[in-house]
């Protein structure tokens, strides 16, 4: 469902979504040494962005993949290649790292209804980025996704275990193709998988 106008008559959900997909950009250019815009942005202005990129997904509860008379919205999908672009950049530091699993696990824990364009999948890349750039080991994501109890109590709530079941396959399949899957996180995530 769509939110209300805004006063350009652009729905605010959309203006919400792409500015997560620009901020994305934004982020990715300021780190990349072929850029002209590289480094470009202040300390303060990259603090700025790295904390909206977990503030987004956190407060976002508009779930729109798809509508009909606008497009592709993809507001969770937007708001993890926001996450995904932070958490790439060289100044986004490890600390961080408790922040974002805890944004990643809010948004399954919050979904009102299940995800229905892959979003599931473009917040396992927020995942494997944080692995491919060591900021986070396989052992403390084994610990975290042991951790994680989603409800199940509505049927809605099956659906959405259905969205974390395609977040994790994403990211086994894709650790596993690349052999870089550690025997301990394997175990985890197939025992999380095979639970459901």
């Amino acid at each position: 469902m769509i939110n209300s106008q805004t006063p350009q008559g652009i729905p605010s959900t959309l203006q919400r979504s792409f500015t997560a997909l620009m901020n994305a950009c934004v982020i990715a250019v300021d780190d990349e040494i072929e850029s002209k815009y590289c480094q470009q942005l202040t300390t303060e202005e990259k603090e700025y962005f790295f904390n909206q990129a977990s503030l987004y997904l956190r407060r976002e509860r508009n779930q729109t993949g798809y509508s009909t008379k606008y497009g592709w919205i993809h507001i969770t999908a937007h708001g993890a290649d926001f996450l995904a672009a932070s958490c790439c950049h060289s100044d986004f530091g490890k600390e961080r790292v408790g922040e974002v699993l805890k944004t990643i696990e809010s948004v399954f824990k919050h979904l009102q209804e299940p995800l229905t364009h892959q979003e599931d999948r473009r917040l396992a890349v927020v995942i494997l980025e944080l692995l491919e750039n060591k900021m986070l080991g396989d052992e403390e994501l084994a610990e975290w996704l042991g951790n994680i109890k989603l409800p199940l109590t509505e049927v809605v709530d099956y659906q959405i275990q259905s969205n974390f079941n395609n977040f994790l396959a994403a990211i086994y399949f894709k650790l596993e193709t690349e052999g870089q899957l550690s025997e301990n996180l394997k175990i985890e995530l197939l025992t999380d998988l095979k639970n459901y």
